[in-house]
């Protein structure tokens, strides 16, 4: 299959599913030119881990040289499971900048200040550059849990990230 991928020019097509699979499970998003380039190295990568199954399968059980190359994963601090190095910063620094962004009435800033406090007191922490995923999924759950509804959660939630995005 991969062979004839190859041969019609559609190697990067026959590993598409694969690419989708691993930005997904990492929690990345990328610009179409570097999925076109990570398309191209794994179906290579699939290429040659077919090989080293030939050989196996023939009895040859010698360590595969192209493990070696690949460097230590680490996952970015915005996927899924990674912890970032918290900057010592708090949410107050974002949502002043927010309020003197947006001007907003005071009645939204209530609200907003009662969302982020809520947040805060679920995850445990008030440091944004700490913050997971996981830890706002379990909010989001949690909140679903308390009885909110679902439209009120995204508005949570779009809130948080207004926040978040307003540091940069």
């Amino acid at each position: 299959m991969l062979q004839d991928a190859d041969e019609r020019g559609k190697a990067r097509d026959a590993v598409a599913g694969d690419v989708d699979e691993l930005l997904k499970r990492e929690g990345l998003l990328i610009e179409a030119r570097c999925r076109e380039e990570l398309a191209g190295r794994l179906f290579w990568l699939k290429v040659n881990l077919l090989h080293t199954l030939t050989r196996r399968a023939g009895g040859d059980y010698s360590p595969d040289p192209k493990l070696t190359t690949f460097p230590a994963w680490e996952a970015p601090s915005g996927a899924p499971g990674a912890k970032a190095k918290p900057s010592g910063a708090t949410f107050s620094p974002l949502f002043d900048a927010w309020k003197a962004e947006r001007n907003p009435p005071a009645r939204t800033v209530y609200e907003w200040e009662r969302m982020l406090n809520q947040l805060k007191a679920h995850v445990g922490q008030d440091a944004p550059g700490a913050l997971t995923t996981e830890e706002v999924v379990s909010w989001k759950e949690g909140l679903l849990a308390k009885g909110k509804s679902p439209k009120t959660v995204s508005n949570y939630l779009l809130t948080i990230n207004a926040l978040l995005n307003c540091g940069g």
